[in-house]
Formats: C-alpha cells, sequence, structure tokens
C-alpha cells in the first residue's frame, strides 16, 4: 500500500514531472484548494502552491513546464460568473507559478491534449453560462498565443485524456463519462459517450465511427487526466 497524500482531494489535476507526480487544487470535502504535492521515492511531500484555488481544471507537463488551466475558483460558482480566473492559466517554472495569456472563453470540466507544439484546450463548462460547450482553443507553447479552434460537433464535458504512447486498443478502453480525448499516432481523437468517435483534421472535425450505441455513464471524473497504472506500479 502507497502513502496517503498529504491533504485529501477530488477534482483535482496532475502530471508527471522531474520531480514526481505532481498533483495540484481540487476540493477535500469542505472547501477548494491552492495547494499541491508531490509523490517520489514513495512518499508526499509539499509543492508550490496554486496562485488561486482551482478544481475540476486541466494540467500537462510540456518542455517549459507545468501548465494547469481554467477551474472552479472562489466560495460560489454562480458568485465569480465572469471571473478571469475561469480563463487563466499558470505555468510552473523553477518551483514559481507565472500567469500566461488567458483563454477567450472561462470554463472549467474541460479536456487539455498535447499535439505536435501545441496545447488544445477542449470543451467544458462555460462559467459565464453554465452551458456545457463546444469551443475548441488551441495555445503555442512557442509564441504563448491563444487561438480559437475548430469548434466540436457536439457539447464535451467532464472528458478525460489519455496519453499517446498507448496503442489504439488500449487508448479507447477506459471507461468515461462524457467523453475521452486521445492522442494517437499524431492525431487528436475525441470519443463520446454515446458511440460517436471523431477526428481533428487541420481546420475540422471529421466523423470517424459512429455506433449509435451508449458506452455508459460513470460519475464524474475525480482527477484529470486519467492515472495510467501498471501492476508494478500496484505492486501486483
Amino acid at each position: 500500500k502507497q502513502p496517503s497524500m498529504i491533504e485529501k482531494r477530488r477534482y483535482a489535476a496532475a502530471s508527471m514531472t522531474d520531480s514526481g507526480l505532481l498533483v495540484t487544487g481540487g476540493h477535500n470535502g469542505t472547501h477548494r484548494l491552492s495547494s499541491t504535492e508531490y509523490f517520489s521515492s514513495g512518499q508526499w511531500v509539499s509543492g508550490p502552491a496554486l496562485p488561486v484555488t482551482m478544481l475540476d481544471h486541466c494540467q500537462v507537463t510540456t518542455e517549459d513546464g507545468v501548465i494547469v488551466i481554467g477551474s472552479v475558483t472562489g466560495g460560489n460558482v454562480r458568485e465569480d460568473t465572469g471571473s478571469s480566473t475561469f480563463r487563466a492559466a499558470h505555468i510552473l517554472q523553477d518551483g514559481v507559478w507565472t500567469r500566461l495569456e488567458d483563454m477567450e472563453h472561462p470554463r472549467y470540466g474541460h479536456s487539455c491534449e498535447l499535439l505536435d507544439g501545441e496545447l488544445v484546450v477542449i470543451g467544458g463548462n462555460n462559467a459565464a453560462s453554465h452551458i456545457w460547450g463546444t469551443s475548441v482553443e488551441i495555445f503555442n507553447l512557442s509564441t504563448r498565443s491563444w487561438r480559437a479552434g475548430p469548434a466540436l460537433p457536439s457539447k464535451f464535458y467532464n472528458g478525460q485524456a489519455v496519453p499517446s504512447r498507448f496503442s489504439n486498443s488500449q487508448a479507447v478502453s477506459t471507461r468515461f463519462e462524457y467523453g475521452q480525448a486521445v492522442t494517437f499516432q499524431s492525431t487528436l481523437f475525441l470519443v463520446y459517450s454515446y458511440g460517436q468517435v471523431v477526428k481533428l483534421v487541420e481546420d475540422r472535425w471529421e466523423e470517424v465511427l459512429n455506433t449509435m450505441t451508449d458506452i455508459g455513464w460513470i460519475d464524474h471524473r475525480h482527477v484529470f487526466p486519467a492515472p495510467v497504472v501498471t501492476p508494478a506500479i500496484l505492486g501486483c
């Protein structure tokens, strides 16, 4: 059995770094969190606190550092309508969080995928209207600027992400709530829970297949992205 985290949390985000697994933000059952912690060498240690409390955000590790984007912040979602913190992006470099250019649309429950030197932010809940979104925004890691991406064919909320090193059969095997974002062989796929699969081709989404079969429902995701585990990690 592995040791428990320093602080219990759900709706957090996590990614692997050179210092170990970094878990950020979330909710401890009482309040939203700005704390972070690393898991390395079999133990948890505190990491640099986020600039604001965050939950239902997304997180990726890039060559430049760890980037966190969007979130639910403050004491009440509706009290924060239109707040720039829903649109904010931050990068962790050398133990310090620095704010990047804001997204155009506020969102939480969105998904993020790295693709060809860019970060694709997909769907989510629009914090200003509380409507599940079809918008896509793309962050160029070199210029550190945003541009609009092609709109999704359907709303995409609380989707998960799977690393690109998996085979195709492994990539789509994990269950999800409303959808899953999968990067496979330099192509970004979205798998919807009602059976539609689309892929990003330049400036549009193309349908790959549509089984018209409901894949199934599970509760809200509790961490982003989906943890990748092996028998060795689990000790079995």
